[in-house]
């Protein structure tokens, strides 16, 4: 800072006791009272001067408030945010403090306002406002006494350049000061507000208005040049605010301002907002003070006359403005300057340059200033004026000026205003016509013949003739002269005009319309010059009032007239014929008619006029020319005859247009009759009549019929033509409105339209059929929209219906616009339609054809995007019938609610046979017919049920809106659906239910996609359709669909089930007991799918109860009764749904067991009595599908017994189970050959497979209460009796997959439930068929490798059922392969091969998926987040992918470490691992999503994948399974990941960095920490402990004498980061051999590919074998080789020394030698 050494100050730091320049050192000196009493300020104005600074002199003002005293201390400091805050601290003070606080400040804020009013930075001026406003808010009258001083820093501040700092001023002042009293206020401190701003211009410099010690130099004059700029400002705003009695007063004080030469120095001033100040205060003083200006009239003048040609526009103004002050209150002002050498040369180039820009300021100043020029200056030839005119045509000449349209209408306006005065004023006739003549046409006539002039865009014209017209009596000759010279250039030019000449033509009419219209002219528009004959160019504006033309004028439109008339008939020039037309609607004069008539030699009758004449003689034989001609538009013709139409008898029209409608006009011609006629029919009676004659309907059917059949037989060159033509249609059928046209005429018209549309909806040609039906739906739009009798029409009914269906059909193929315009029309057709016929239905009726068309559609509907089409246009339907009702009938309009049950389709969606069976073999029912259901169309009913459901929550919407429009929203809660509703409902329910089958037996395809859409949108609106019913509703509702299943098919008790769980979501619902009792007193097939649909649903009790009945009824069944429907078999079934329900909670199972022993019992009974009754060791294929269906329930129940009540089954019970499960299994091994050919057989395997996997999974885990040879027996004989069938039966079912049906999928899941249980053992003694390939060299035995090539390849089968189940399989023998792979290695002494394969049948798997993999994600980036949609191939392979990889990583977890390493070699020099991680990064989702597994819920890597077998592919499964691989790859093999890691570019490096530490890095930190202290593994003479917060290993090595300890530090974005290794004590090493087994360890757990305690106990091994005195090698200097952890046994011959292989065979290689790395001799 200026005043400071050029060292910065230090920086303060924390404790440090001194102050800074801030709020601290105030509140310290407020706190100082016993040190100092005063403070005191520089000099300053203002009063008083100082500020006390504590309370402890209370003599000087006890009454300052302690907060005001400190922020006023803020406001003393130097730094503008200080001061800033401190001012709005003030601001709030004076609002919170009371006024007896606030006069206490009042004697202290002048000093400080004064002071921060000018302060160098706008925010503390602006802030310094603000604060004044909320002071004088709250002092008010308290403030006068200080008035005085702070006005002049107050005003100037009014006056601020900055314009927020100006604003809050006077906004300040105006919250002070109502309007009647701020006059006063300035009156009262006149004196010192003169004094202050005085004081600032002639006294105040840079150096004293700011303190050099502590300013910027460009700070301090910059805000000098802004004070004097404001004061300057200031003191105009006195002068001009002050009464004119008050002035006087300030005489002596502006004399001693005036007499001062720094004052006039501020007019010399290089800143250009001085002298704009100083020009603007010289003006006010000579307005205000004229006898005090003229003591100084000579300095004014010389200042102001001699800059008349400043180019400054921020000067220019003022300057202006002190020009004409000045010669007009001191006339005497041209003596002191030298006219013909100071001021004319100045004045002349200003003019000459256009004012050099600035004309739109300095052009109103023109005329006053002319008017004001003594006449000792114009001369007395008066050549001034002269000389004035000509310099200033030569600046509206100038190209600056014409290219800018505000410049040049500013210089035109002066020029002709200064025209017009010297014209009227002066005596002498000669100059008015020097000036006009020689002047004023040669610019006119510049404008209208020089192609680059842009003069006719100004407003010349229209003020030329405005001005020109007022001179017709002063200077009448002149004129004359002017008009006739102007014609004759005109007529000139006009000879000569060719095709080029299109803008001189444009130009001369727009010359006549300013003429005729001045205000057009008037308006600065910047026009395009365009010359077509179009039909915008023939609607002339007419804005403004008609003005009368002067003689001259309308003689010189007369000439150009009858000129082009002449030339349009001799040459058929067409801009000459456009040029006749327009002048001729301009001004239609008789006169001029006239002499067009004498032109064509022509003879008026008598009884004729002119204008009939005309018409007749001229008009319509020249148009007929005109229309054999190609290239003239009649058009123009036609415009002048409608112009002349008015003037025409009522005959004579009939007459005309009869002749205009027989001629062959085109399209285009005819349309623009038409527009012209229709505004015309109110006034005329005749033209009414012609429209609607036949003559007129004859011709519109004629064009109506032409323009459709070239509509469908078009070419692109027709294209316009025909678009014309739509037009005339379209502009006819909106004048139906008007009700001014024949209905039958309209009829026609529609008719042949409708005709047309149906042509084309069978064209092939796509484009044709997308115009015309766009210029239908536009020729029709306002018919529609407007028409109100002739809606009725049949043709406009057909109509109407046929736009519905291009909305409503795909088949058109239209464009997008097409269709919405399209539906533009129809529901504006319609909604007219409602709103006067109230929408009656009835046959004929357009809604009920609508409601026919969209059932009929329905049925064609084949994919989702057509049938969202199709509901879209419904819902309009709906919402256009809805609003345009009568306001009367809405709330229960009987028309709404008809269309809406119309709408409805009642076709009951069928099931095929194969959703019979899918239902039948899952196991959801006990039995089922199969025999109906043959060949139904799955596809179409979803979008049936679709369409009803959609309906149905349209209809509880617009109810909805209909009830609270009329009885509120009390009533919405009793709204009842009705019968109808209730049954559509339950269709859609059953619907679901299908699809839902449909997509379960994996449809594949667009089907599948189609489905599964359907079900999604299903899910999302029928619950809460089904929930919004009241409760009656749903009692209906549920009796409906138990009725039903009791007759219906037995499907229904899907949906009965699905109804009641959305019914269980409201707890106020509950099934009765008794009504379901009354229903199934006697048991059948309904009755049993009704208990089994039920049953989950019965309150616990009524669950109790029912099952207590049930079983009763089971053990008082006869043998011969037990396989009936009505006797064992269906109570069985009925028992086994409902049993569920009772042991919800643990509980309930106690009460249950004797119901469960019972049951039991029976069937143990019924078996000893008939040992046939079960299905055992047999050929279910010779049994009947009864007895196999009665076998798989009594399966089914053994299944939810082992599940609920594992623990309290007795000896007896648990071999029954067991006996029975392994018989079953027989029974399926026998049936084997039959099984995919029968569904009873095939529902059999399921329950089976379902009971030996609840079987396996209860005995896991061995419980307390098992019998006691439970286990034993399980391990020993049943688990291996069932899983030997069951492993070669699911191999075999898949290899015949291409025989299966819907079942296979059901079948597929089940038994690989169950595999996915099967012990290890079990499986490394299958009985698969043996699978060897020749030629592979395997290590794996026979048995292991057969299983291996049997189950890898299934990793990649399309069935995710069948990889999951191999993958569990192949997870169980992973443990196994490392020993056979380790010992079937052979290696000999010296090679170097040290990577190894894993077994061939998994990198197989890997390599086909690879090529998948590359496939589907090479070309993506790391943070693709790739989603894949299941069921298609990409899942498939994806899938495959992970779970081989998983596969891989679970073997690489249990090889030993120099197995690992061989791996890890292997996967890094194929790139393996470099294709894995890229691949995983694009799978992974960049937001981690939350999933719930088995009871665990959190983050993808904080759960692990259950891989159910049973559970569907999502796209949520792979991100899953991608996560958990990349987890479970950091966690195994860290170094290889790391390594790929620091070889990516730097941006994917940072993507995975920050991916890594975000989501992963902290679980494997505490799981390596975890691992540490929980494992179980000991290492002799290692002790190791572990900081989890820190992520810290603390390891102490102990041995004797030698002591070390070291901490392992794991990184944030471990395993990426280097592990850092530092030593805290050691005792007994050397520093050196010390810092080596640092070094090592770090390597040992950087560089393996393991856990952290599998690299110390690598380390330990390093370091114990240099404790046996084994010799480093002498190349890493290790004991053990960081990689292979071989030790050195490669011996030199010569030195002795021993290296590592690996170590020596890289020096070979490095060094291109084969010597020994120490003694140099041959190795």
């Amino acid at each position: 800072m200026p005043g400071h050494s050029s060292k910065k100050q230090s920086q303060r730091t924390k404790g440090n006791v001194r102050p800074s320049s801030s709020s601290q050192a105030a509140q310290l000196l407020s706190q100082a009272g016993d040190r100092s009493t005063f403070v005191g300020f520089d000099t300053m104005s203002g009063s008083p001067g100082y500020v006390p600074v504590s309370q402890a002199l209370e003599d000087v003002d006890s009454s300052l408030d302690a907060d005001f005293r400190l922020v006023l201390r803020k406001l003393t400091k130097k730094d503008s945010i200080t001061k800033v805050k401190a001012l709005q601290e003030f601001s709030s003070l004076c609002q919170e403090k009371d006024v007896e606080e606030l006069k206490a400040v009042l004697p202290f804020w002048p000093r400080m306002f004064n002071r921060a009013a000018l302060d160098v930075d706008h925010r503390v001026r602006e802030t310094t406002q603000h604060a004044m406003t909320a002071l004088v808010v709250k002092a008010r009258k308290h403030l006068a006494p200080h008035l005085r001083s702070l006005m002049g820093a107050w005003l100037l501040c009014q006056c601020d350049t900055y314009p927020t700092v100006s604003a809050a001023a006077t906004q300040a002042f105006q919250s002070a000061f109502p309007p009647a009293k701020q006059t006063d206020v300035l009156v009262y401190c006149r004196t010192e507000i003169t004094q202050f701003l005085t004081d600032q211009l002639l006294n105040q410099t840079a150096s004293t208005l700011s303190d050099p010690k502590t300013t910027d130099p460009d700070d301090m004059q910059n805000k000098y040049l802004r004070v004097m700029t404001s004061s300057l400002y200031a003191l105009r705003k006195l002068l001009t605010s002050l009464p004119v009695n008050q002035i006087e007063a300030l005489t002596d004080s502006l004399d001693i301002l005036l007499k001062d030469s720094k004052f006039w120095k501020h007019g010399k001033s290089p800143t250009a907002s001085i002298k704009a100040a100083f020009y603007s205060f010289l003006a006010s003083i000579c307005q205000i003070q004229p006898e005090l200006s003229a003591l100084y009239s000579s300095k004014m003048a010389t200042l102001v006359l001699h800059n008349v040609d400043e180019k400054d526009p921020v000067i220019c103004a003022p300057v202006w403005e002190a020009v004409l002050s000045l010669i007009n209150y001191l006339p005497d002002c041209w003596k002191s300057v030298n006219v013909e050498k100071a001021f004319w040369p100045k004045l002349r180039l200003a003019l000459e340059n256009g004012f050099f820009g600035n004309m739109a300021l300095i052009g109103p100043n023109m005329l006053p200033f002319l008017s004001k020029v003594p006449a000792d200056i114009l001369g007395a030839d008066k050549n001034f004026y002269t000389q004035f005119f000509s310099y200033m045509t030569s600046g509206l000449g100038k190209a600056t000026v014409q290219s800018s349209p505000s410049e040049s209408a500013a210089m035109v306006k002066a020029y002709i205003e200064c025209c017009q005065y010297v014209s009227m004023t002066v005596d002498d006739k000669q100059i008015p016509r020097s000036i006009i003549i020689e002047q004023v046409l040669p610019v006119v006539l510049t404008s209208l013949l020089d192609s680059s002039s842009t003069l006719h865009r100004s407003p010349l014209y229209s003020l030329m003739g405005s001005a020109f017209s007022s001179l017709e009596v002063s200077a009448g000759a002149v004129m004359d002269e002017f008009w006739t010279e102007l014609g004759n250039g005109i007529l000139e030019r006009l000879v000569s005009v060719d095709i080029e000449d299109s803008k001189f033509v444009e130009r001369c009419i727009h010359l006549v319309r300013c003429l005729v219209y001045p205000k057009i002219g008037n308006k600065n528009k910047t026009e395009k010059v365009k010359f077509s004959f179009g039909i915008e160019q023939d609607q002339i504006a007419t804005e403004g009032e008609r003005t009368l033309l002067s003689t001259g004028a309308a003689h010189l439109v007369q000439r150009i007239t009858l000129k082009a008339f002449r030339m349009a008939r001799e040459t058929h020039t067409v801009h000459c014929l456009h040029l006749f037309t327009s002048l001729v609607e301009l001004d239609p004069s008789q006169n001029t008619i006239q002499k067009v008539i004498e032109e064509c030699e022509g003879h008026v009758a008598d009884q004729q006029s002119h204008s009939s004449y005309f018409v007749f003689s001229v008009c319509i034989p020249w148009l007929q020319e005109v229309m054999s001609s190609e290239t003239a538009d009649p058009r123009q013709l036609l415009s002048v005859i409608c112009t002349f139409m008015p003037l025409l008898e009522s005959d004579s029209i009939t007459k005309l247009l009869q002749q205009l409608c027989q001629m062959e006009l085109s399209f285009g011609a005819f349309h623009h009759l038409l527009e012209k006629m229709m505004p015309l029919q109110a006034q005329f009676s005749s033209v009414n009549t012609w429209l609607q004659g036949p003559t007129f309907h004859s011709k519109v059917v004629t064009i109506t019929t032409e323009v459709c059949e070239r509509s469908m037989t078009m070419e692109m060159a027709d294209n316009c033509e025909i678009q014309k033509g739509w037009s005339v249609i379209s502009l006819v059928l909106g004048q139906q409105a008007n009700c001014i046209l024949n209905s039958d005429l309209i009829q026609e018209i529609l008719q042949t339209v409708h005709r047309s549309l149906l042509v084309l909806k069978n064209s092939r040609d796509t484009h044709k059929a997308d115009i015309a039906i766009k210029f239908v739906a536009k020729a029709t739009h306002s018919f529609f929209l407007n028409s109100k009798s002739c809606l009725s029409l049949p043709s406009a009914t057909d109509l109407l219906l046929a736009l519905f269906s291009v909305s409503l059909d795909n088949n058109w193929d239209v464009t997008g616009e097409t269709v919405q315009e399209c539906k533009v029309v129809w529901t504006e057709g319609l909604a007219t339609i409602v709103r006067q016929t109230g929408g009656l239905l009835h046959d004929q009726s357009v809604l009920k054809k609508a409601v026919s068309m969209v059932k009929a559609r329905l049925t064609k509907v084949t994919c989702i995007p057509q049938f969202d089409t199709l509901e879209d246009q419904v819902q309009l339907l709906l919402s256009v019938v809805k609003d345009n009702l009568p306001e009367c009938e809405k709330g229960d309009n009987p028309v709404l609610t008809s269309v809406m049950r119309v709408l409805f389709t009642r076709v009951q969606p069928d099931t095929t046979r194969e959703v019979m069976e899918h239902v039948l073999v899952s196991g959801d029912y006990a039995f089922g017919d199969t025999s109906f259901g043959e060949g139904t169309d799955v596809v179409a009913s979803p979008y049936q049920t679709l369409h009803n459901t959609r309906l149905l929550s349209l209809t509880r919407h617009i109810t909805m809106d209909t009830k609270t429009q009329t009885l509120g929203l009390e009533s919405l809660d009793e709204e009842t659906l009705s019968d109808l509703e209730l049954d559509v409902l339950l269709d859609s329910l059953y619907g679901e239910q299908i699809l839902r089958v449909l997509i379960d037996i994996g449809h594949k395809g667009p089907d599948l996609e189609m489905f599964a859409a359907a079900v999604r949108r299903l899910e999302s609106a029928l619950p809460k359709l089904v929930q919004q019913c009241i409760q009656s509703d749903r009692s209906i509702l549920v009796n409906k669909a138990m009725s039903r299943c009791e007759t219906g098919p037995w499907l229904w008790g899907m949906t009965l089930h699905h109804l009641l769980n959305l019914l269980s979501e409201d707890t106020k619902f509950t099934l009765e007991l008794g009504n379901l009792l009354d229903r199934c007193a006697e048991l059948d097939t309904g009755h049993v799918h009704l208990l089994e649909s039920v049953g989950e649903h019965l309150t616990r009790a009524d669950s109790m109860t029912l099952c207590e009945i049930l079983v009763a009824r089971l053990i008082s069944c006869p043998l011969e009764d037990a396989r009936l429907i009505s006797g064992g078999f269906g109570t069985l079934a009925a028992v086994t749904s409902v049993l569920p329900a009772v042991i919800q909670e643990e509980n309930f199972v106690p009460s249950c067991l004797d119901l469960v022993h019972g049951t039991l019992g029976q069937l143990m009974s019924w078996k000893e009595e008939d040992d046939t009754f079960l299905l055992f060791g047999s050929d279910l294929g010779e049994a009947a599908p009864g007895l196999v269906l009665v076998n798989a329930e009594v399966a089914k129940f053994l299944t939810l017994v082992v599940k609920y009540f594992y623990k309290h089954l007795t000896d007896r019970e648990w071999d029954f189970i067991m006996c029975s499960m392994v018989s079953m299994v027989q029974s399926i091994d026998e049936s084997k050959s039959g099984l995919l050919r029968s569904c009873a057989t095939q529902r059999y395997t399921v329950g089976v497979c379902r009971l030996l996997h609840q079987v396996a999974l209860s005995l896991q885990t061995v419980e307390d209460t098992y019998p006691p040879n439970l286990i034993t027996e399980w391990q020993e004989f049943f688990s291996e009796s069932a899983y030997s069938t069951m492993l070669p039966l699911f191999v075999r079912i898949i290899g015949e997959e291409k025989t299966t049906g819907s079942t296979y999928q059901v079948l597929l899941r089940a038994m690989g439930s169950c595999l996915a249980l099967c012990p290890k053992q079990q499986i490394l003694t299958h009985h698969l068929p043996p699978l060897l390939v020749a030629g592979e060299a395997s290590p794996l035995p026979d048995s292991l490798q057969t299983l291996m090539n049997h189950l890898c390849p299934l990793l990649t089968h399309k069935d995710r059922a069948i990889q999951i189940t191999a993958f569990h399989l192949l997870t169980r023998v992973m443990p196994e392969l490392p020993q056979h792979d380790k010992d079937g290695k052979v290696t000999e002494d010296d090679s170097e091969d040290t990577n190894r394969s894993p077994p061939a049948a998994l990198m197989k798997v890997l390599s086909n998926c690879n090529v998948a993999m590359e496939i589907l994600l090479g070309e993506e980036k790391v943070d693709a987040n790739v989603e894949l949609v299941p069921y298609t191939d990409e899942y498939q392979y994806t899938l495959a992918y992970l779970l081989t990889w998983k596969l891989l990583l679970s073997l690489f977890t249990c090889c030993p470490a120099e197995l690992r390493q061989e791996y890890a070699g292997h996967f890094k020099d194929t790139g393996l691992i470099r294709q894995l991680m890229r691949y995983l990064f694009c799978l992974m989702p960049e937001k981690i999503p939350v999933v719930s597994e088995d009871g665990q819920s959190g983050r993808v890597f904080e759960v692990t994948p259950a891989l159910r077998v049973t559970d569907e592919p999502s796209v949520l499964e792979v991100q899953h399974m991608s996560s958990w691989v990349y987890q479970d790859t950091l966690q195994t093999m860290p170094a290889i990941a790391r390594q790929w890691w620091l070889d990516q570019d730097r941006k994917t490096a940072a993507y995975v960095d920050r991916f890594t530490s975000k989501n992963v890095s902290q679980l494997l930190c505490t799981a390596e920490i975890r691992s540490i202290s929980n494992s179980d593994q000991k290492l002799d003479y290692i002790t190791i402990r572990t900081r989890p917060t820190t992520r810290e290993v603390i390891v102490t090595y102990a041995l004797e004498e030698v002591s070390t300890e070291m901490v392992i530090s794991l990184p944030q974005n471990y395993p990426m980061g280097n592990i850092e290794v530092h030593s805290e004590k050691r005792v007994g090493v050397s520093a050196a051999q010390w810092e080596k087994w640092l070094l090592q360890l770090k390597i040992f757990l950087q560089y393996q590919n393991g856990s952290l305690f599998d690299g110390l106990r690598i380390w330990k091994r390093n370091v114990d074998k240099r404790f046996e005195g084994v010799d480093d090698c002498m190349i890493c200097f290790s004991v053990l080789h960081g990689t292979n952890y071989q030790l050195p046994r490669l011996q030199c011959k010569t030195c002795k020394k021993k290296f590592h292989s690996a170590c020596l065979y890289k020096w070979f290689q490095t060094s291109h030698n084969s010597t020994c790395p120490l003694c140099r001799n041959l190795f």
